[in-house]
């Protein structure tokens, strides 16, 4: 498994109905909102990132800083023409972009509309999915865990390619970590709040303009770690609940 190829996508294409506006364009802190998550990514380690985008946006939101050398090489935006019918066709649509064009051996799902995600927080995703690979561990994600449930950003191995590919509609990734595969995955439980806050309506948009986020030093960082071994992940949220050692 080659920990080299670690694509991101980034998840920017969805309708923000209810918002009744274009939320990514929205100003947050000095830029646009969908701007936040999108140069955490950047600054990360991940080879590269795909920005799924709908298929009429024009891209507005996006910061110019962006577009600078050498930043622009580490990213590129595929439309998906068919975002308007769910999240589960931008999830599609990106990973045939990371296979195609980048042979990944896994893939990191990045929400745009969660602006306090960290590079640290990706970060230590990748060096854990590292780590597991050099192990030779058997494994197929690893995942931030909150309030006892998995949650994006999410890196999830080559064994899962298939079944992202059978989503449809508003599916995303959670229902196949916590449903439907007999899977092994690592979590790591977290206990910093903003991170996980995503901005869906006015009233998510008004709170989180009073939110800063944390310098990275006071965070409250990674509390624990909690490695799944051989179980189904419907029972991801009665693990995850527990106490660690």
């Amino acid at each position: 498994m080659n920990t080299k190829r670690i694509i991101g996508m980034y998840l920017a294409a969805g309708k923000s109905s209810r918002m009744g506006t274009n939320k990514l364009s929205l100003p947050l802190h000095g830029t646009a909102l969908g701007n936040h998550a999108l140069q955490a990514a950047l600054r990360s380690e991940l080879s590269h990132v795909i920005v799924v985008t709908g298929e009429e946006d024009p891209g507005q939101w996006l910061s110019p800083t962006l577009f600078d050398s050498p930043v622009r090489k580490k990213w590129h935006c595929v439309p998906a023409k068919d975002a308007a019918l769910g999240m589960a066709h931008s999830i599609r649509c990106g990973l045939r972009e990371a296979i195609d064009a980048y042979r990944a051996e896994a893939v990191m799902i990045i929400l745009a509309d969660q602006p306090f995600v960290s590079a640290q927080l990706i970060n230590v995703l990748i060096h854990r999915y590292q780590q597991a690979v050099a192990e030779r561990r058997e494994f197929s994600f690893v995942a931030p865990v909150f309030q006892g449930n998995p949650r994006p950003p999410a890196i999830l191995a080559k064994v899962l390619f298939p079944a992202l590919m059978t989503l449809e509609g508003d599916e995303g990734a959670r229902r196949i970590l916590r449903f439907e595969q007999p899977a092994q995955g690592i979590a790591i439980s977290y206990g910093d709040t903003d991170c996980f806050r995503d901005v869906d309506t006015p009233a998510e948009y008004d709170a989180i303009k009073q939110t800063s986020p944390m310098p990275l030093q006071q965070q409250s960082w990674f509390l624990s770690r909690r490695d799944f071994g051989s179980v189904s992940t419907s029972a991801i949220g009665e693990i995850t609940g527990r106490a660690d050692e």
